[in-house]
């Protein structure tokens, strides 16, 4: 099952017109796919009865008021033992969202822990940070 979701500021029309179009361009079947476009809050309504192994994500991080309800849908649909794989800049400029604070932010929740599995020295620094639930005993 492919699920992409878009974030609450994309609309329909953002889905249709880039999201799918650039599935296609990379010949990637979208007839078992599925796309939304709502805020994290709905999403976790939505799919509330699915889990998933892996978790993709990329910038989505660019508001701290987002990260609770971003952490909260990620916690809810990983599996135990899953992986979130979230790409985004090292820094976004004018709201705030950034990798460090984000990290900071898991850290206080205490549910993941985290490993930059790569990053980017351009103009635009980026970074992809492997998510693991942490093993509680």
């Amino acid at each position: 099952l492919c699920i992409v979701h878009a974030e609450y500021f994309q609309n329909d029309a953002v889905i249709e017109c880039f999201t799918k179009e650039n599935f296609v361009v990379n010949e990637i079947n979208t007839k078992d796919c599925q796309f939304y476009a709502c805020d994290w809050k709905t999403l976790q309504h939505k799919l509330a009865d699915q889990k998933f192994d892996v978790i993709l994500t990329s910038e989505t991080i660019y508001n701290e008021k987002n990260y609770e309800s971003l952490h909260d849908v990620i916690d809810a649909l990983l599996i135990p033992d899953g992986l979130v794989l979230l790409a985004a800049k090292l820094y976004y400029f004018g709201v705030g969202g950034n990798i460090p604070s984000f990290l900071e932010y898991l850290k206080t929740r205490g549910t993941f822990d985290s490993y930059e599995c790569w990053s980017s020295d351009s103009d635009v620094p980026r970074k992809i940070v492997q998510l693991t639930r942490t093993f509680r005993s």
